[in-house]
């Protein structure tokens, strides 16, 4: 059985978090990687994504930030599904091997970044 390189980015707001699964990772043999918020992790990927600096995605978050309402979330909604759709089509694009897809064009279907063997529970 072939091993393969495992690469782990860990995203969380909590800093403990974070390095409390990074150490017990890191035990394990893992090469781990760390992130505060999905927008640093999309960046340090291997297809990165780096909309951090853009005007549009800064005013986005701090309307997010802001939202005191569900309703005000809502409206963050479709902008932010439009760019992690887009990313994952990149992904795609620059890694087929590393998406799986459930259906099929006729009917619909999803593209979903897969897991790694290993991960996978069995």
């Amino acid at each position: 059985m072939k091993l393969v390189a495992v690469r782990i980015l860990i995203v969380d707001d909590d800093r403990a978090v974070r390095e409390s699964l990074r150490r017990s990772l890191s035990f394990n043999g893992y090469s781990v990687a760390l992130a505060e918020d999905g927008v640093e992790a999309l960046a340090r990927t291997a297809v990165p994504l780096r909309v951090a600096g853009n005007d549009a995605w800064v005013e986005l978050r701090r309307q997010v930030v802001a939202a005191q309402r569900k309703s005000d979330l809502r409206r963050a909604e479709d902008p932010v599904d439009a760019v992690v759709c887009a990313y994952v089509a990149l992904y795609a694009q620059h890694c087929p091997a590393g998406v799986t897809v459930y259906g099929d064009f006729a009917t619909g279907y999803i593209v979903t970044p897969s897991l790694p063997p290993n991960l996978i529970h069995r």
